[in-house]
């Protein structure tokens, strides 16, 4: 229990929270604000944006085409990955399963998190996985080596858009505008599971 008079010595320190009033802006300078870090564990450090989990900082930036262990300094595009992910967040805290790939809706199911098989399941190509003991950000990561290599910086909306199209997350996004657009939730009709 907090009292309601000094939250902030608790709290304080997190960054935005990508689940209440989003300054994608702001959200965007804190996790780029060390341009050598690894994009997954600037994700992940929550006095950057509070919201992204592991099951996010995998899976956001394959969505989006980019490695995890892209340096954050090195993303283009970086406020439409944040966009992005804080839409998944966003729908499946309302939703429940944690879902990133749109299909089967009322399961947990990850493009890349748990992964059970080695082939890319967008391209074929292989998939490598790390658990958390070998990772630089001490989290199990898994990335596919052809569609994430390091040498992709920009965000593909194309192909954000494409993995996102059956996901209710799709509603809270403007991939085609300059700046991404995160709308509100209670602009969207999301079923519960």
């Amino acid at each position: 229990m907090l009292r309601p008079t000094r939250p902030n010595e608790f709290v304080g320190h997190l960054g935005t929270d990508l689940c209440g009033d989003l300054d994608l802006e702001l959200a965007t300078t804190q996790v780029g604000q060390d341009p050598e870090r690894h994009l997954s564990a600037a994700l992940l450090d929550q006095r950057n944006v509070a919201g992204f989990g592991n099951i996010y900082a995998v899976d956001t930036p394959f969505i989006c085409g980019v490695s995890p262990f892209t340096r954050v300094g090195d993303v283009d595009d970086l406020g439409a990955l944040i966009a992005i992910g804080a839409a998944l967040i966003r729908t499946n805290a309302v939703r429940g399963p944690q879902n990133t790939t749109g299909r089967r809706l009322h399961l947990t199911e990850h493009w890349m998190l748990n992964i059970k098989r080695r082939d890319c399941p967008l391209c074929g190509g292989d998939v490598k996985k790390l658990p958390g003991s070998q990772s630089p950000w001490q989290r199990r990561t898994a990335w596919c080596t052809t569609c994430q290599r390091d040498t992709n910086h920009t965000i593909d909306r194309g192909r954000a858009a494409k993995l996102l199209s059956m996901h209710p997350a799709r509603h809270l996004l403007d991939l085609e505008q300059d700046r991404p657009f995160i709308g509100d939730l209670g602009a969207v009709e999301i079923s519960p599971r």
